[in-house]
């Protein structure tokens, strides 16, 4: 499977390119809040393997709760090392690899106070 070129994002970390994305809408789980931020990762020059990382958080667009968190590109260049140290290798064909990530993976500028511990699968 690989991730759709639209609304995708590119970065290079050590000089390999990656495409990432965010939903661009919430699922129904992760509108009400049962479910976390999650992006989808997969190397640009031979999508195999897509990184699926979940993080500790709502999405900033859940309906119930206040503001989630943002990913942004400073975040995948810590968490896709940490992925690959962690087993995933994007060129290999398979299953998806999945990564959960701490509270402690996340930027502390954009921590919401209590947010972190009231989302599922924390």
């Amino acid at each position: 499977m690989t991730l759709r070129r639209k609304h995708s994002r590119r970065i290079s970390i050590d000089g390999v390119s990656y495409r990432w994305v965010v939903r661009d809408r919430p699922t129904y789980a992760q509108a009400v809040g049962h479910s976390n931020l999650s992006v989808a990762v997969e190397r640009e020059d031979m999508p195999a393997c897509v990184l699926r990382l979940v993080l500790p958080v709502t999405r900033r667009d859940a309906w119930l709760l206040g503001p989630g968190y943002i990913v942004q590109p400073r975040d995948l260049s810590r968490w896709i090392p940490k992925a690959l140290a962690g087993g995933w290798e994007p060129g290999r064909r398979g299953p998806g690899f999945e990564l959960r990530l701490a509270a402690e993976d996340l930027e502390d500028h954009q921590r919401v106070g209590e947010r972190l511990t009231l989302t599922a699968g924390a």
